[in-house]
């Protein structure tokens, strides 16, 4: 009996070392859906040992790491993911990603450079909508009016008022007094 109990054992031990990197994410993200946010980070963490030139590993365990707040090892993996896969368009939340950390670490001119990227790559893809577009245009007015730059920032807040970002009274008040 005992010796059956060591094979099993065993066979389950050396079972775990065959997954493969997508088994790997699979089940962070099924640790990071039922708020399992240290284990996700274990398992994105084995996918990316099983694959570390597959950016999209990076990326979900940089949500888990902002998540709880660890902004910068949350940027380092986000763009780690940028620089393994730089020219894939489809992967734009990635750039919000990092300007979300930016601001998170007060650095609110890296988060105007990262909107900056993701609008730009948001406007060349035609399947991108204008609500998104919108809601972009206008972090990118509040963090450049919170750093003075009233007149950079009028520009976006027109921008996104264009594309149909809906607006308190007060708010729209503000952007006509200031944007004359």
């Amino acid at each position: 009996m005992k010796n059956i109990l060591y094979t099993l054992a065993l066979i389950v031990c050396f079972s775990s070392f065959g997954q493969t990197a997508r088994e790997y994410l699979d089940i962070g993200d099924k640790k990071a859906e039922s708020d399992d946010i240290y284990g996700a980070i274990t398992y994105f963490t084995l996918a990316i040992e099983k694959s570390p030139q597959w950016h999209y590993p990076y990326f979900r365990r940089g949500v888990q790491k902002y998540e709880i707040g660890d902004y910068e090892n949350a940027l380092k993996d986000f763009l780690k993911s940028v620089n393994l896969k730089p020219d894939f368009n489809d992967f734009i939340p990635v750039y919000n990603w990092i300007a979300n950390c930016k601001v998170s670490m007060r650095d609110y001119y890296g988060a105007i450079t990262y909107l900056t990227i993701q609008i730009d790559k948001l406007e060349l893809n035609s399947n991108s909508s204008n609500s998104e577009l919108a809601a972009l245009y206008w972090s990118r007015a509040l963090h450049k009016d919170n750093l003075g730059d009233i007149k950079g920032a009028c520009p976006d807040y027109k921008k996104a008022i264009t594309l149909g970002y809906s607006l308190p009274s007060s708010e729209v008040k503000y952007i006509k007094e200031q944007c004359k």
